[in-house]
């Protein structure tokens, strides 16, 4: 006879595998009897065995790809609205995530943003795909904005500009570049800097040291710690 592949499914709705993937063999079907082949390995998850007439199945049963996989810490940010939410205080007030809110502490939208939307609408633009580098008028002004639009580097055509998913992402996309092209390179992280940015390029094995930015004493930019720990 041919043979065939039964998928089974346990009770637990992380095991929800087929024979194949979850034993690391085959299921083979020939004279009315049915047996599995497996490799039994640590970490392999418990085994039953089940017999019917001349039909013998074996099943996996509790088993979970993620058990191995450690907790990441509370995001520092995010964990502070989740306690600012929890806080009965009337007097309370949200200084964690930076986003505009009315007095009723709703999401407040800015003029400015409703007029953009406005003349997206009135402009008749449309949602599709942008290219592999992202939006090439926001790519422009975002190279004119950081170099002066009248420098030689913009003008010789040395500036290379890829749009990313916000901050994380340009970040994230940053590292990658770093990390196959210039290895052995170090990052300068600003201090203070956001709780996420050091575990990008810890992610993507880059490395990193920190510049003096914020001066406590003044509340302002520590401008000569800077211009030190950059030379």
């Amino acid at each position: 006879m041919a043979s065939t592949m039964i998928s089974l499914a346990s009770a637990t709705p992380s095991a929800t595998l087929s024979v194949q993937e979850t034993l690391k063999g085959k299921m083979r079907l020939g004279s009315g009897s049915v047996s599995t082949l497996f490799n039994k390995e640590k970490g392999n998850p418990s085994i039953k065995k089940k017999s019917f007439g001349r039909i013998s199945m074996t099943v996996a049963v509790n088993v979970s790809r993620f058990e191995g996989i450690a907790m990441a810490p509370p995001d520092p940010i995010l964990g502070v609205s989740e306690a600012f939410r929890a806080d009965i205080d009337v007097k309370k007030l949200n200084l964690g995530v930076g986003a505009y809110r009315t007095e009723e502490l709703q999401p407040y939208v800015l003029d400015v943003v409703k007029k953009a939307e406005n003349l997206m609408l009135e402009r008749g633009e449309n949602k599709e795909y942008l290219p592999i580098e992202g939006l090439a008028a926001f790519n422009k002004v975002t190279a004119e904005l950081l170099f002066g639009a009248d420098n030689q580097v913009i003008e010789q055509q040395r500036v290379a500009t890829v749009q990313g998913l916000s901050g994380t992402g340009s970040l994230r996309l940053a590292a990658a570049l770093i990390e196959r092209y210039f290895p052995g390179a170090q990052v300068l992280i600003s201090s203070p800097t956001w709780g996420n940015h050091k575990n990008i390029f810890n992610d993507a094995r880059v490395p990193w040291s920190e510049y003096r930015y914020y001066d406590p004493k003044t509340v302002g930019l520590d401008f000569e710690g800077m211009i030190s720990d950059i030379k």
